[in-house]
Order: C-alpha cells, then structure tokens, then sequence
C-alpha cells in the first residue's frame, strides 16, 4: 500500500503527494478529492487527503486576512493574503496600518490600494508635506493682526490727548465767558464799564448835582435805561456798545462835566459876600 507497480521497471512506485493508494500490486495511485492533499508521498488512506485552509485552531495554515489556495501542478498549499492586506500568507497585516501621517484618513480602493485623505494644510501621498499657502496665510494673518494692534494703540493714544484738551477749553471758556461780562440784557459790556469804577472802587467819584452828593455811576440805571427807550436804540440784544453810551470823547466830556470840584468856590463865593 502507499506505491502502484511500474510494469516497464517491474518495480513499486510510491504515490506523489495529492493520491494515495490503500491496496498492493496496484498499476497505479488514486488522487485526492477537489482542494485536498496529502502531507507527503506514499499515503495510503483516503483520510490522508486534507485541506490547511479548513482547519481552524493552532494548526490553521493561514492567516484569517489571508486565501488558501491549492496549487495543481504541485499539490502543494499557498497562502496569499486579501487585497488591502500585505504579509506573507501566514501573516497579514493591514495596508492602512501607519500609512497615513498627520491624522490623515486611509481609504481602499476596490482593489485594496491605499490613499489618504489629508487634513488641514497637509499635502502629499502619505500627508507628510505641509502647503506653503499654509505658511503665506499665516503670516498675512499674523501681520493683519499686528496692524490692528498697532491702530488700536494710536486711537487709544489720540483719545487720551483728546480727553486732556477738553477741561483746558471747558476752563478757558468759562474764563471769557466771566471776563467778557455779557449781559443777556444789554448785550457785551461797553468801554465806559472798563474804566468805570465799580461800586466798591475808591478811584474816582461822580455826582449829578452838588445837593445830591456823592454817587455811584450806574449805566444800567433806569435814567440811562429811559433814554435808550426814548431814542429807539434798545432794538437787539447785539447791538454796539457805541450805541448805547457813545464813544469815547463823549463819554469824556460827561465826566468832565459830573466831575466834583472841591469846596473852593463855594468858600470864595462867602467871602466875596462879606
């Protein structure tokens, strides 16, 4: 058993791998069924006749990712691992497995080919380039940035110079406002009222009449207030202030004649009578 009787040679062949032969004085070996073989020549039993890449457990001839396939000519097994998978039958690994950098995506084809799909600004067949546009919009960005910094600075500059000059302007007003003497009534203030005295002034002293005495000038009075009305020169509360008291010679010659002269005549005009 195991061998078929060559009858040229008149001698026992052993059966090759793939066919046994359970009987003697056989002319020939019987093969194995479809997908199965035998482990070596010379098998004897149709139970030698098996298939690796059926069998599960420790003794599985191939890798889980892998194809069992039977070789004719040989009678021999091949493992060959699936598209998408690399290895040597025994053991496959994944093809996608570190193919991608970057946290690029790894897709298969139909055919088990890889190709990544990169994100960001990464380019290349295994996303390990960067794009220079990444660089350029970068630094476009980054100078935008720094120019609205910069505007930023100079506005909060030019807003604190500007809050400085305000109560300088808000003094200086109310100063000409106070020194100008506006009257709401009678408009500005005229000449005469600059180099009248004031009530409390010991500067100079006038009197309308020597039994009236002494008294203050008052250019507001209502003597002064009659003869506005009388003349039609109270029209607006703009108007000159020539208009109102006249000009400076006039105004000259009212104090000469309002001016107090002392007591000598009335003491020459006493002696005289005597």
């Amino acid at each position: 058993p195991g061998s078929f009787l060559n009858t040229s040679l008149n001698s026992c062949i052993a059966c090759k791998k793939g066919s046994y032969q359970p009987s003697a004085q056989q002319t020939l070996c019987l093969p194995c069924p479809p997908n199965t073989s035998t482990k070596g020549t010379s098998s004897k039993s149709k139970s030698d006749c098996w298939n690796p890449c059926e069998m599960n457990g420790p003794e599985m001839h191939c890798d889980p990712n892998a194809y069992c396939l039977l070789i004719p000519e040989t009678s021999d097994f091949k493992c060959e691992c699936k598209p998408g998978y690399n290895g040597t039958g025994k053991v496959c690994s994944d093809v996608c497995a570190g193919f991608c950098e970057n946290k690029g995506t790894c897709v298969k084809d139909s055919r088990g080919q890889p190709s990544c799909r990169c994100v960001g600004s990464f380019i290349g067949p295994h996303c390990e380039d960067k794009s220079e546009f990444a660089y350029i919009a970068g630094g476009i960005a980054a100078t935008v940035i720094f120019l609205i910094i910069i505007a930023l600075f100079v506005w909060m500059i030019c807003a604190r110079s500007e809050q400085r000059k305000e109560p300088k302007k808000l003094v200086a007003q109310t100063q000409d406002h106070t020194g100008s003497q506006v009257n709401f009534y009678y408009g500005a203030a005229p000449y005469a009222e600059s180099i009248a005295p004031s009530h409390h002034s010991t500067y100079a002293h006038y009197y309308d009449d020597e039994e009236d005495g002494w008294e203050m000038p008052n250019f507001y009075n209502e003597t002064y207030m009659k003869e506005s009305l009388h003349n039609g020169k109270m029209n607006s509360l703009a108007r000159s202030n020539a208009s109102i008291y006249g000009n400076k010679e006039e105004l000259y010659d009212r104090l000469k004649r309002h001016a107090y002269p002392g007591k000598k005549d009335k003491s020459d005009s006493e002696s005289e009578g005597q």
